[in-house]
């Protein structure tokens, strides 16, 4: 099976993904743009999947809103369970892009994906890694999801975003563009 079918496949049938359900300020976030909208995207090629090389050594996948493509580091094993988490993460970028925002802040639309792979690996009875506040923040706000409770507070996603702005890879990155599945000329 080709590596796109399989992560349309496990877009599609992940019951961990059921549970990914939220609005954090004015991004909503619901099952069924991961297993229907993103899944087709994957499954037409109008979002290449595809292995990166080397660079990417430091992230087992990154989502590429340029060229419209999940991009999976070579070690990449869709059976390891954080590899998952991380690709949920991504895709959750994925998500937000096909929905067309336009340009909005960095530091939201990073939340918005670490509140996915939170609610990911809290549905999967995962804790977060200790040691990362952003991760730590966004379990915090994940059991209040998986609770029942899909909205976040402005307080809560102040917080979750003001923890990715303080963090160093995050630091530069303003603005992100969700243009759709429209490749730039």
């Amino acid at each position: 099976m080709a590596l796109k079918d399989e992560v349309a496949r496990f877009l599609k049938s992940n019951g961990h993904i059921q549970r990914i359900h939220f609005t954090l300020l004015r991004y909503k976030v619901s099952p069924t743009v991961y297993q229907k909208e993103l899944a087709e995207a994957i499954a037409t090629e109008a979002i290449e999947v595809r292995t990166q090389g080397s660079g990417t050594a430091a992230a087992a996948a990154t989502y590429n809103p340029e060229r419209k493509s999940l991009e999976l580091h070579p070690s990449f094993n869709l059976l390891n369970l954080w590899h998952q988490a991380v690709l949920v993460h991504e895709a959750t970028h994925a998500c937000l892009d096909i929905q067309m925002i336009g340009a909005h802040p960095g530091h939201e639309n990073e939340a918005v994906a670490y509140l996915a792979e939170a609610i990911f690996l809290g549905s999967a009875g995962v804790a977060p890694l200790p040691a990362d506040p952003i991760r730590t923040v966004s379990h915090r706000i994940a059991k209040s999801v998986l609770s029942g409770n899909p909205w976040v507070t402005d307080r809560d996603a102040a917080q979750l975003a003001w923890e990715v702005a303080k963090n160093p890879h995050y630091a530069r990155k303003f603005v992100y563009s969700s243009t759709g599945l429209r490749k730039p000329a």
